[in-house]
């Protein structure tokens, strides 16, 4: 029987020069808008702060909530129910130097319409061509 967990995920779209902000772990083939897993006690933009802080050392100001998706996927054999909100952000001091993840095991990519990045969930797609 294979895994199986339900979760609250936190996530945002930041515009930059260079397009819209996405992440993946090394090895995964599918990008993802950045955020990370709400605990418990913490309001949804709350985490947002926090996963920016600790995935890019990068302090962002949380905007207008766009949507709220709702995402089944199976990932490295687990099956996952995720709910998933995702928020405008912008950060609180200039790119000049650009982004850089925190974690090694992290990459950060851009987003724009003719990139052809394949992105999850699929409904992002959308999200990000509003963003853009």
């Amino acid at each position: 029987m294979k895994a199986k967990e339900i979760r609250v995920r936190a996530a945002g779209i930041m515009r930059t020069p260079e397009g819209i902000l996405l992440q993946r772990k090394q090895g995964d083939k599918v990008w993802a808008l950045p955020g990370g897993r709400v605990e418990i006690g913490e309001r949804t933009a709350e985490a947002l702060v926090r996963e920016f802080d600790e995935e890019f050392s990068l302090r962002i100001t949380v905007g207008e909530r766009v949507a709220v998706l709702e995402n089944l996927f199976s990932h490295r054999g687990v099956e996952f129910h995720s709910i998933e909100f995702y928020y405008h952000v912008t950060p609180t001091v200039s790119l000049i130097e650009g982004i850089t993840a925190q974690e090694s095991d992290l990459e950060t990519e851009f987003w724009t319409p003719k990139c052809g990045l394949e992105v999850r969930p699929v409904q992002c797609v959308e999200l990000l061509r509003r963003g853009w």
